[in-house]
């Protein structure tokens, strides 16, 4: 069962890829590969550095309070995301993401994904598949974003991924405090 928590747990950690992938492709702005490949290593660092505190909070803690607790904190951050306005996009000036810019974006998106990871690290969620779909997901939802630059397609979907992901997580969060 953890496999799909996984999946679901980083899909919708990662879906902020998508709408920031998604904000630029707007703006006709590109996110090279190597860029790309640097924002989901610092989102997966991220990921990993959240996931072993939560670790850390099992040594003082049962092993079911954990879980609950770490199912309450998703549920936590679902419902906030699904009451969260969008936020403004960062404004850029040029068509090319600066290595600033780049470095900005990771640490912002792996910020993001803090709270989520350490209540996932804390129901038991296993480390090195978290991490590695935290990273595969990051890439392809950029790279998807960035293929879809120019389509009337993008302008459409960018208003319902937030709350999609918001959703997703809450889901997860109830899925993790049952089972």
């Amino acid at each position: 069962m953890h496999f799909f928590s996984v999946i679901f747990l980083t899909l919708s950690a990662n879906i902020d890829c998508f709408i920031l992938g998604l904000s630029y492709s707007i703006k006709n702005i590109q996110i090279s590969l190597f860029k790309n490949l640097l924002i989901a290593t610092l989102t997966t660092l991220g990921t990993f550095i959240s996931m072993k505190a939560g670790h850390f909070l099992l040594k003082i803690i049962s092993i079911d309070t954990a879980n609950h607790i770490g199912a309450l904190f998703m549920i936590v951050i679902g419902l906030m995301m699904l009451s969260k306005k969008s936020q403004s996009d960062i404004k850029l000036t040029h068509q090319h993401l600066s290595w600033q810019e780049t470095c900005f974006l990771g640490f912002t998106l792996s910020l993001n994904n803090i709270g989520l990871c350490l209540g996932a690290s804390i129901t038991g969620l296993p480390y090195i598949s978290t991490c590695l779909f935290t990273f595969v997901f990051s890439v392809l939802f950029i790279a998807l974003a960035q293929a879809l630059r120019g389509s009337s397609f993008l302008i459409q979907i960018q208003s319902y991924t937030p709350k999609i992901a918001s959703i997703i997580i809450l889901c997860l969060g109830l899925y993790e405090f049952i089972v």
